[in-house]
């Protein structure tokens, strides 16, 4: 890459926007749209009625021109038509909890929308370009960048907000034109600093919630990961003991029945050789789970990871459908932003995928559609989902396939699904299967996003 491009992505990456943290985003758009905003909002829409209803006596404006009485009126119907929308949507902000937080994005959205534009009606009317309302907007820009957990989104209101702000002074130096006042410069002079201020408040503050933003993110991952590790070396070692416990004993009890079996050899009664001989099968196969125990605790005391959850899905198909494989299968994907993370071990989040995307390779025969999503689920959970348009499970086999060596593939050992299932619920999460028999199947994995962060209902 050329040297210039390059230094240019590099700051473009290191001054783009974090992807929102959902539990930051939440909290900060109950504090300043809910728990401040509607009372705040709630004061100032009482004190405009009652300036424009009752204060406001437009009869005795006897020097005011026509344009501007015009102006006023209109004012009112705005003001009308202002209160009653916002009375709509102060009602989902104020039952937050109960609404996604992507609509409650959108509701915020459009009540800052309406707010700027409402704030540049008032300044219209109270002189435009000198008008005191101008100090309203930089709290309405700063507003935008504490509320908007999505960038673009945030950069686009400061932007309307300034353009309102432009459009508000514009014409009111148009209607005094109209007016044939001789005041129409009287304005011209301080406003392109106005504008500079609000554009530069807004770039200041923007970049401010970003660093916050970037290190929020990074402590809240630093202590996710500590909990993390620190819940898996505990289980591995909980396991290693108790592995460590119980084997010797029962190498003890497997030498021994094998010796009792060797020394009565033909001299004990068959039923007698029989419990023997079931005593050392049973003790074998306890040895097989302890076997398993002690990879589980291998297994725990691998390291966690950040992991792209993306980033890994892009991996496992390459792994399971490389370049040039010849398979006639088409992988939908479908990553809603913003970009899940988890804290994981990588070495096992892999087998999961894997797992699962062999599985539907092997039974959709070469050809058919492989869809993967990933995104943020409710609660902050990281939910990924594969599916495919196969021969789907039959409802005999629906309650067995995540067990160990049960399989009804031909060579198959039945043991993907079981490390599915056995990795999954490793760290703390869950996984689900929906089929019907000719109509493919569906994998749903919901793990947990947030161990040491709970939400404030």
């Amino acid at each position: 890459m050329n040297p210039i491009p390059q230094r240019l992505h590099t700051v473009w990456r290191t001054l783009a926007a974090p992807d929102p943290d959902l539990t930051l985003a939440a909290s900060r758009i109950r504090l300043v749209e809910r728990d401040v905003g509607l009372p705040v909002k709630a004061g100032i829409l009482l004190a405009v009625g009652w300036f424009l209803y009752f204060s406001l006596n437009i009869e005795a404006l006897a020097n005011t021109s026509e344009v501007a009485l015009e102006a006023v009126r209109a004012l009112r119907q705005v003001f009308v038509v202002y209160a009653v929308v916002n009375g709509f949507l102060a009602l989902p902000i104020w039952a937050f909890g109960q609404m996604p937080l992507k609509a409650i994005q959108w509701i915020v959205f459009t009540t800052a929308l309406l707010d700027t534009l409402f704030v540049a009606a008032l300044t219209l009317v109270t002189d435009g370009f000198d008008s005191i309302l101008f100090w309203v907007f930089p709290v309405l820009a700063i507003r935008n960048v504490l509320s908007m957990p999505v960038a673009p989104l945030q950069i686009v209101l400061n932007i309307l907000l300034t353009l309102a702000y432009v459009a508000a002074g514009v014409l009111d130096l148009y209607i005094l034109k109209l007016d044939e006042q001789t005041e129409v410069l009287r304005a011209t002079e301080p406003f392109l600093i106005r504008i500079f201020l609000l554009l530069l408040l807004g770039t200041i503050f923007h970049i401010l919630r970003m660093l916050w933003d970037r290190e929020r993110l990074r402590l809240t991952e630093a202590a996710e990961f500590a909990l993390r590790q620190e819940q898996m070396r505990t289980a591995g070692r909980l396991a290693a003991e108790i592995a460590h416990q119980i084997k010797n004993p029962l190498g003890i009890i497997n030498t021994a029945a094998f010796s009792l079996q060797r020394s009565t050899h033909g001299r004990l009664e068959p039923s007698a050789s029989r419990q023997l001989q079931i005593i050392r099968d049973e003790v074998d196969r306890s040895d097989r789970i302890i076997t398993d125990l002690i990879g589980f605790a291998q297994l725990a005391e691998g390291n966690v990871e950040r992991l792209d959850v993306v980033a890994e899905i892009e991996a496992a198909i390459g792994r399971v459908f490389p370049a040039g494989s010849g398979y006639q299968i088409r992988v939908l994907r479908d990553f809603t932003p913003p970009r899940p993370v988890l804290m994981l071990s990588k070495r096992s989040f892999a087998e999961i995928l894997d797992n699962l995307l062999k599985n539907a390779r092997d039974v959709l025969g070469g050809s058919g559609t492989v869809r993967i999503a990933a995104h943020y689920g409710p609660e902050y959970t990281i939910e990924v989902i594969i599916a495919d348009d196969g021969p789907g499970i039959p409802a005999e086999h629906r309650d067995r396939i995540f067990d160990a060596y049960f399989s009804t593939k031909k060579g198959g050992t039945g043991l993907g699904l079981a490390i599915v299932k056995q990795n999954v619920e490793m760290f703390g999460g869950q996984v689900q299967v929906e089929s019907e028999a000719g109509k493919g199947a569906t994998f749903h994995l919901v793990f947990p996003g947030r161990t040491t962060l709970h939400p404030r209902r």
